[in-house]
Parts: C-alpha cells; sequence; structure tokens
C-alpha cells in the first residue's frame, strides 16, 4: 500500500518570510514619508541621509536574514520530502511482503490439496492393480460353479453395493455393524461379525431382512468373498474418479484466480464466484473443522479490480479461520440495496476485545504472535476498498464475529430469493 503525503510546511517557509518582507517595506516608505516630511519642514539634509542610510542598513539585513531562512526552509524541505519518500518506499516493501507470506500459505495449501487426490490416485490404481492379479482363472470358475441362489445373491450385492453412498462416519459404521452383527445373531447365522462388516464395508446396511435367506446358504461366504473382489475394483476406480475430480477442482480455482490478477484494471466479476474460489484454494484450512454455511443470495456483477477483491476475500477468511483456531463456523453471506451489493463474512470466534476494536484498521496493528503477520491485512483491506468506491465495518461479540463489506452496484437489479448451502 502505498500513500503519498504533502510534508508539512517549515515555520519559517518562503511564503511567511515574503510576507515579513512586504511588511517591512511598507514600515520602509513611512518612515521614508515622515523623512521627508521632516526635511521639507526642517530643510534637514543630513537627518534624512542618516535616516536613509539606518533603513538601508535594516533593509540588507532582512534580506540576508530572509535568503538564509529560505534556504533553511529549501533544505528542511527536501529532507521531509525524503523521509516520506523512504516511508512510502518501507511501507509497499512490507505490503509486498505481507503479499508473498500470503502466496507462500496459498502455494502450501494448493500443493496439499494436490498431493492429497494424486496420492488417492497411486493407492487406488495399486490397489486396482493388486486386485485384478487377484482374481484368477480359479475366482472366475468359482463364479460360475455359484448356485443360482447364491449368483443372484452375488448379483444382489453388487446392484445394491452401487447405488449405495453412505458416507458415514468411523463411529456411524461401528454402530451400524454392532446393529447388523445383532440382527444376524437373532436368526443364528454363524460368522455374524464378520459377515455385518463385509455388508458395512460394501455399503449395504438397509434392508438386511431381505438378505437373510441367502446368507442361511452355507455357500454364501464365496459369494461374499466374489462381489468384495470386484467391489474393491469399482471402489478404486470411483476414489480415482473423486480424486482426479478434486485435482481438477483445485486447478481450475487457481486458474481463475490467476486469470483475474495482476491486470489492475475493473472487470464485470460474479461475487459468489469470487468467495467460491478463495475458499476452494484454502480448502485444506477449512476441511480440518471448519463448516463453511452459504447464504447467498444472487446478487448483480458488480465492476472492480478481481485480484484486489481477492485479497479482500482471502484476508478475512483467513483472519477468521485463525480467530476460530481451525474449529468453528464460517458464514458468507451476499444481499443487496438498490445502491450496494454487501457481503457479510461471519465467524464463531471469541470475538474482538473491545479495547482494540477501534485499531484494528490500522497499519502495522496486529494481535498475533511475531512472525506471523505483519498488522497490515485489515489496513490493506480498508485501502482497497476505499480505492475502489467501498467501505468495511465490522460487529464483534464472543461467538460471533461478522464484516460487512459494501461494494457499489453498477445498475438497479431486483433481489431474488435467498439460497442457503453448508459444507
Amino acid at each position: 500500500m502505498s500513500t503519498s503525503s504533502t510534508p508539512a510546511k517549515d515555520p519559517q517557509s518562503a511564503d511567511d518570510l515574503k510576507q515579513q518582507l512586504a511588511k517591512k517595506e511598507k514600515i520602509i516608505q513611512v518612515l521614508m514619508k515622515r523623512v521627508e516630511e521632516s526635511f521639507n519642514t526642517q530643510g534637514n539634509a543630513f537627518a534624512l541621509f542618516q535616516a536613509a542610510s539606518q533603513l538601508e542598513s535594516q533593509v540588507r539585513e532582512r534580506t540576508v536574514a530572509l535568503e538564509k531562512s529560505m534556504r533553511q526552509a529549501s533544505i528542511t524541505n527536501w529532507r521531509l520530502e525524503q523521509v516520506v519518500r523512504e516511508l512510502e518506499s518501507s511501507q509497499a516493501r512490507l505490503v509486498e511482503s505481507e503479499k508473498m507470506a500470503a502466496l507462500g500459505q496459498l502455494v502450501a495449501g494448493i500443493a496439499h490439496e494436490l498431493n492429497t487426490p494424486l496420492g488417492a490416485i497411486c493407492a487406488s490404481s495399486s490397489e486396482i492393480s493388486t486386485s485384478l492379479e487377484t482374481i484368477s482363472l480359479s475366482n472366475m470358475n468359482e463364479l460360475r460353479n455359484l448356485s443360482d441362489k447364491n449368483f443372484r445373491f452375488f448379483g444382489e450385492l453388487l446392484k445394491r453395493a452401487r447405488i449405495a453412498s453412505s458416507g458415514l462416519s468411523s463411529r456411524e459404521a461401528r454402530q451400524i455393524r454392532k446393529l447388523i452383527t445383532q440382527l444376524l445373531e437373532e436368526q443364528n447365522l454363524q460368522d455374524a461379525e464378520e459377515i455385518a462388516e463385509q455388508l458395512t464395508d460394501f455399503g449395504i446396511f438397509e434392508d438386511i431382512e431381505s438378505l437373510i435367506p441367502y446368507l442361511q446358504n452355507n455357500e454364501c461366504k464365496n459369494a461374499l468373498a466374489l462381489a468384495g473382489l470386484f467391489l474393491g475394483l469399482r471402489q478404486g476406480a470411483a476414489n480415482i474418479e473423486l480424486a482426479a475430480q478434486r485435482a481438477g477442482k483445485v486447478v481450475f480455482a487457481l486458474k481463475r484466480f490467476v486469470d483475474q490478477s495482476s491486470s489492475g484494471e475493473t472487470t464485470l466479476i460474479n461475487i459468489q464466484q469470487s468467495l467460491n474460489t478463495v475458499l476452494a484454494l484454502h480448502e485444506n484450512l477449512t476441511r480440518q473443522g471448519i463448516q463453511i454455511v452459504r447464504e447467498f443470495n444472487e446478487i448483480p456483477p458488480i465492476r472492480v479490480v478481481a485480484d484486489e477483491i481477492n485479497q479482500v476475500w482471502t484476508h478475512l477468511i483467513l483472519n477468521a479461520i485463525h480467530a476460530m483456531q481451525n474449529h468453528g463456523t464460517l458464514t458468507l453471506r451476499t444481499n443487496c440495496t438498490p445502491s450496494h451489493v454487501q457481503v457479510e463474512i461471519e465467524d464463531t470466534g471469541p470475538g474482538i476485545p473491545d479495547e482494540i476494536k477501534n485499531r484494528i484498521f490500522e497499519s502495522f496493528f496486529t494481535t498475533k504472535s511475531a512472525g506471523e503477520g505483519t498488522g497490515l491485512g485489515l489496513s490493506t483491506v480498508k485501502d482497497i476498498l476505499t480505492r475502489q468506491g467501498g467501505s468495511i465495518s465490522f460487529t464483534s461479540i464472543p461467538g460471533k464475529t461478522v464484516f460487512f463489506v459494501l461494494l457499489a452496484r453498477i445498475e438497479s437489479q431486483t433481489v431474488p430469493l435467498r439460497s442457503t448451502t453448508v459444507s
């Protein structure tokens, strides 16, 4: 952030000294007039000469003093200009340092976001290769040798597993395994716990009663084992597809982010898309324990410098995550009035203490530990919004801090219905 400032004027500036000289000249003129009157009335030529000499001496002294003061004022002004330039340069370096720190954090997050799905792709690919090696000719013979009933059971397992989408946590999976085990034990089935674990792994945990007739057959384990091999292949392929989609999402968000950067020109942007881009690039942070709630009204595009607005969202979102210490709810809202678009970023952190509320937008003010920030984040946010005709304000109590960003609309549009998503 670069702020131009006009050096404060020295008390003895050139203009002040010129005014003083003009006053002295008026005094001299008055005295000369009086001398002239004295000469006319008294005819004292010597007195006139003496007075003129005295006045001339005073004028010379004042002229020398004026020239000296003007030189000193010029030197002082030059020094002040140097100080201002040095301050502006230092501030620009700090702002650039803040940007580089944010970029470093972003790159680390993106590397993590890409390494995770790439690791999943490699692992799933290895599992598929292993499964293909395991499915030997004997397995094919076992499949052909299944009785009609067990073959139907095999097909039912593949069908039910294909449409199953559990999305269970480890705790929920344990509870369901326990319930299935109890159900199978009530039917006096052998190896009930093992079968329950297989069914849960397949994502089959509903309408278990309909499978009981198949499970009472002694050959059901063959069908379960064969289904496990084929479903392992399917799961590996699904994992690869999901990981590729995730990596593609990160790359797409990064491309959109880069496309909006460095031009310095205003352009029409979709605010909600801009917010989602920043969230996608920092998903490694929000996924650790942050619930994201989007309460988006459809709002019209606005004309801003896109990369600077991305900086605003980045600072505000990262500050919110830091305040919540990676555990809490981050809520993003968009609304509009006839004249403005409003974005709200709310966190459930401890709140901003009353004694520092009037200082958080000051340059170099920070509550973070040494090395964690320069104190230019919110100051940069405010300057960016001011340059783009916007504003920022906030309210804060323990458990609820909300930053309000206002940006001017380019035209009047109606406000559609609200949509809410949670992730």
